[in-house]
């Protein structure tokens, strides 16, 4: 699709047989193909009985003759994982989230796929699809999960996997699509995931960039705007337009679907860029005026009340519940701090978790008694 699209590099020989044979590209033929193999596996009815806990004898006879074949069954797991990339390419997130509804990926220990690529594959895209949807704990969930499982098997994809270089392109996506989550909704991660982060962004003018957002005027503020579109544009899947290009006009129209996207995103963004701003404010006191805070952000007090009002209502996310689907949820306010206006008054509330070090300590110690079981373990010639 994104092959065709870029028409200024093509013959008009080229051109005249893409035009004569636009069945070539047709989403709906590749639609078609994926859907006959969701139908012909049964993967849905098979994960719909495993998710009821039957036995396999029982899941076996729902499968029928062919999906009970590995090949059929495997063919129909990975054209789910297939469909729902599609659907994110072509920018339909919801339909790319309710492809996957039998999958409970917010189950723990759960691990899909015996393909590592296929696993994290599917985590990415489902986890784009969330921050789109503007479901930024979901978002935050599906990529550390699918990070804390790439930590602990990575030695395994060094090994085996000839597939390294997809795998830490699309580890890298993440880490960068996660700080974006945690720019625009912060919340605490664990702490292993929140160090790797780190290390990939580096700690130094972007980090400050995003988490200081438009702090320090119109400079700083395009410099946040910036920073995103940059992060947004490295981590986002490389988009395709279900529709075929006009074939009597030479002109490349193969990034219009990125730039839709990235616009869509940077609307997004735009309207939260003063909310960094108002939560650093709100971390220094207790209770302020807004006269004061509006003096403070140069802004009057009219819209600064409906900056507070903006915030109350992006801090408010739809979150998973445990539901049958993946898009079941319950409105949820996440952030790290909370306020009320009361009359000429804004009173802050901080919610933010102390740090719980003992936990760290533990998992240290677990993994020096680890080590010295394995040096035990060890013959020395």
């Amino acid at each position: 699709m994104s092959c065709e699209s870029r028409l200024s590099n093509k013959s008009k020989e080229d051109i005249s047989k893409l035009d004569k044979n636009q069945g070539v590209w047709n989403i709906h033929s590749v639609l078609n193909v994926m859907y006959s193999l969701i139908a012909k596996s049964r993967i849905n009815e098979q994960l719909t009985a495993y998710n009821q806990g039957l036995s396999q004898d029982e899941i076996d006879a729902i499968a029928g003759k062919f999906g009970s074949h590995p090949l059929y069954k495997f063919l129909g797991f990975f054209a789910l994982v297939g469909l729902c990339r599609l659907q994110c390419l072509i920018g339909d997130y919801y339909l790319a989230v309710t492809v996957l509804d039998n999958i409970q990926l917010h189950k723990k220990g759960m691990t899909w796929s015996p393909v590592p690529s296929c696993q994290i594959t599917m985590y990415y895209y489902v986890g784009f699809a969330y921050l789109m949807m503007r479901r930024y704990s979901d978002a935050i969930k599906c990529f550390t999960d699918i990070l804390l499982y790439i930590q602990r098997t990575k030695n395994v994809f060094h090994v085996r996997s000839y597939q390294q270089d997809m795998i830490q392109k699309q580890t890298d996506q993440m880490y960068y699509l996660l700080q974006i989550c945690l720019t625009l909704h912060p919340q605490s991660i664990d702490e292993s995931v929140t160090r790797s982060m780190n290390e990939k962004l580096g700690s130094g003018d972007r980090m400050q960039k995003l988490q200081r957002g438009g702090t320090g005027g119109q400079n700083a503020e395009d410099d946040f705007l910036q920073e995103m579109e940059q992060l947004f544009l490295f981590a986002c899947p490389k988009f395709i337009s279900p529709t075929l290009p006009n074939f009597n006009e030479k002109k490349d129209n193969h990034r219009d679907m990125l730039m839709l996207q990235t616009r869509v995103f940077m609307e997004e963004v735009r309207e939260q860029s003063k909310i960094a701003v108002i939560r650093s404010f709100l971390k220094l006191y207790s209770s302020i005026s807004v006269q004061k805070l509006a003096g403070f952000m140069n802004l009057t007090e009219s819209e600064l009340r409906t900056l507070l009002m903006t915030f109350k209502h992006k801090m408010k996310n739809l979150v998973w519940n445990g539901g049958a689907s993946s898009l079941d949820g319950h409105f949820k306010i996440a952030s790290d701090i909370d306020f009320y206006v009361d009359g000429d008054m804004i009173h802050i509330a901080d919610t933010k978790v102390a740090a719980k070090y003992g936990e760290y300590f533990i998992g240290q110690i677990q993994k020096c008694d680890e080590m010295k079981k394995r040096l035990k373990a060890m013959s020395v010639q």
